[in-house]
């Protein structure tokens, strides 16, 4: 390898980082520009947006500008594993921007994905000629991959039903879940929508290759534009989709499922397109297979670990409160105050709990809250100040009737 190919992998890979670094930021302030607009009484549509605006604007820019350079610089064997790297910068991303802890369950799924991904990379890559209009149309005219396309249509079909389900549903206490389940389902299609392009753009490269190269004019034929308005629409319907999920679930879910996703059936793009199952030994489908189970292993992680911090979140906001009327108890507790000292202890005890238990709470940046708030918390000295009166209250109406029966 000569100096220049050294020069170009050393630009292709700094290009890399930086586009990936700057997809992440992207994505994270579109995600944080629809949690910030969920707490408006009148949500306004995400392009009226600045903070959208700018966040989908690095992102196009960075995919199209990083893509172009790393395509043009970079082997797969080393493309892949460089865009595994923005799932570091998203967790960075997730926890600096929209307060996501990073636990230990973050940090074991952004690994598991990066080595799932080098796996696939490395084993997957199979070396293919530039081909010409007629050879490609002959490549998407065979039936295996007829028969791909159809499943591919129909698996996204199903994905749309689970989210159209899971968006009626109205069970009490799943909502959060249901978010997230909606929003993964709009995240896989975008990532299976984002392969597509991927192998749509690898088929209008290789024509624009054959008419620089050889001057052969490969778009005078309807077929060749056909593949260019295919491209446009995939970019377009992917980033629609991952919109669509940015709105109902963390990047810290979504931005690795997108790339699972994605990486599982760019590879099987690749494979059947070309006809190049047969052309893999046993080893490399085996450690391709298992790169695909640590990519969902570590997407999984990730996925736990956002359900873990739900669950904290859940408990903490139940304590506390019982299951029966808030007002009613209330009521009940200041019009028959207790009058055992032991026993007001213990009320006393009671009011502090219960005012601890609605203090206004930092809600979650990835589920909705499920208790309203109240502006502050009641010290220690109002709530002796309100047993003192409510005992001096029932002392003076005992008074009376006391002496009542006496005489």
């Amino acid at each position: 390898m000569d100096l220049s190919s050294h020069v170009a992998i050393v630009i292709g890979i700094f290009v890399g980082v930086v586009s990936t670094s700057i997809q992440s930021l992207g994505l994270t302030l579109q995600r944080k520009s629809h949690l910030l607009e969920e707490q408006r009484p009148s949500q306004r549509p995400p392009y009226r947006r600045r903070r959208w605006q700018i966040g989908m604007g690095l992102f196009i820019t960075s995919n199209i500008l990083g893509s172009s350079v790393q395509i043009g610089t970079l082997p797969l064997v080393i493309l892949s594993p460089l865009q595994a790297s923005g799932l570091v910068f998203n967790s960075i991303c997730a926890s600096a921007l929209l307060g996501e802890p990073f636990t230990l369950l973050s940090l074991i799924g952004t690994v598991l994905v990066c080595m799932g991904a080098g796996l696939i990379a490395v084993f997957g890559t199979i070396k293919e000629p530039v081909h010409n209009l007629d050879e490609l149309i002959l490549l998407l005219y065979r039936r295996g991959f007829l028969v791909w396309l159809v499943g591919q249509g129909i698996i996204i079909i199903i994905l749309q039903c689970i989210a159209q389900m899971s968006n009626s549903s109205r069970r009490p206490g799943a909502s959060g879940r249901w978010r997230i389940i909606r929003g993964t389902a709009y995240g896989s299609i975008s990532g299976i929508l984002s392969a597509d392009s991927l192998l749509l753009a690898k088929s209008a490269v290789e024509l624009l290759i054959r008419t620089v190269v050889t001057g052969d004019n490969q778009f005078t034929s309807w077929p060749s534009w056909t593949i260019v308005i295919s491209l446009v629409a995939a970019a377009l319907f992917q980033l629609f989709y991952l919109h669509k999920g940015l709105k109902l679930c963390s990047t810290s879910v979504l931005y690795p499922l997108v790339f699972c996703v994605y990486n599982i059936f760019a590879i099987s793009n690749g494979l059947i397109y070309y006809n190049q199952a047969g052309r893999l030994s046993t080893l490399s489908s085996s450690l391709i297979a298992l790169g695909v189970l640590i990519l969902l292993s570590g997407v999984l992680a990730l996925s736990w670990r956002l359900e873990q911090s739900s669950q904290v979140f859940v408990q903490d906001a139940d304590d506390g409160i019982p299951e029966h009327d808030e007002e009613s108890e209330h009521t009940h507790l200041l019009t028959e105050p207790p009058s055992s000292p032991s026993v007001s202890e213990g009320w006393l005890r009671y009011l502090n709990v219960k005012s601890v238990s609605f203090v206004q709470r930092e809600p979650s940046p990835t589920l909705p809250t499920r208790y309203g708030t109240i502006p502050r918390r009641r010290t220690m000295t109002e709530t002796r100040e309100i047993l003192a009166e409510l005992e001096s209250e029932s002392d003076a109406s005992s008074s009376p009737r006391d002496h009542n029966q006496s005489g």
